[in-house]
């Protein structure tokens, strides 16, 4: 199989095109300068000739949201859907399949909730605040597709692996003998790890009852607390502190919510279609 990707040199990209090539698919790569409005016909050339697109593209959230990043953030994603989106519009024969990557962040957090309330792929209401506001038009872009290109849009939930993504930020402490719980550690974690993660996405390419809103995350219900322990049995850490919400608000701004507030999401479609995960739980991750 052709499979254009945008974004395919990021940190997930990166493990994607890789996974993807030891399948034996053919990869073409959209790079920034294909997306600049001068290299129309080069994007189209490569779109004509791919069976399926991935769109990954977008910077790192993971810096302070000051107006200018906040302004990158969402044009980043936005953008360069809406040019993919109308490039595809364009052909005779678009790819027979778009997966187009999004967040859980589009839902409404729930940071003290008890699990009776957590979301899947039928929550129809987003949420209130940025990642919500950057969720919500990402997929808009993406929903204008061509008729005849099947569309997933896939809902990452916050990634882990060993060699980055948010896992080493939050493990730091524990291997210094410290769990850091943050906020009231109440908050649910909707997590999947990397390798999950490009597992899922291959699925997708080969599971055609597969469309519309995916969540990929795993199948346990998980709290911070509960996942510090867990971090930190591994690590066999002497002490727990926690931080408040309101320091991490003052030395982090509004980026601070994406770990003090959470969602408990269930990735109903991947259970339904009997997707096994190498890690369901964060006790799998640790021990691999």
């Amino acid at each position: 199989m052709n499979i254009a990707i945008t974004g395919s040199t990021g940190y997930i990209g990166t493990a994607l095109c890789r996974h993807l090539r030891e399948q034996g698919h053919f990869i073409l790569p959209i790079t920034r300068d294909i997306l600049s409005p001068d290299s129309t016909q080069a994007l189209l050339d490569i779109l004509a000739q791919s069976d399926a697109i991935i769109n990954l593209a977008g910077i790192p959230i993971n810096h302070r949201w000051t107006h200018s990043h906040r302004e990158a953030i969402m044009n980043s994603r936005v953008q360069v859907t809406r040019t993919v989106v109308s490039a595809m519009r364009s052909l005779d024969i678009p790819p027979r399949l778009m997966i187009s990557a999004s967040a859980v962040g589009y839902y409404p957090a729930t940071p003290n909730a008890a699990w009776g309330t957590c979301v899947d792929e039928t929550q129809k209401t987003a949420g209130e605040g940025f990642l919500s506001e950057v969720c919500t038009a990402w997929e808009r872009e993406a929903r204008l597709a061509p008729a005849q290109t099947r569309l997933a849009i896939t809902r990452f939930g916050i990634v882990f692996s060993e060699d980055g993504g948010a896992y080493p930020l939050i493990g730091a402490s524990c291997r210094r003998g410290i769990a850091t719980v943050l906020g009231s550690g109440k908050q649910p974690v909707s997590w999947i790890d990397r390798a999950d993660l490009v597992r899922a996405m291959d699925f997708i390419l080969h599971h055609d009852t597969l469309n519309g809103i995916i969540n990929l995350t795993v199948p346990e219900h998980i709290t911070y607390a509960e996942m510090m322990e867990e971090i930190g049995r591994i690590h066999h850490t002497r002490l727990t502190v926690r931080i408040p919400a309101f320091l991490l608000e003052l030395a982090m701004g509004r980026m601070s919510t994406m770990l003090t507030r959470g969602t408990c999401v269930i990735p109903r479609k991947l259970l339904e279609a009997d997707f096994k995960w190498l890690s369901p739980t964060i006790r799998d991750f640790l021990q691999r």
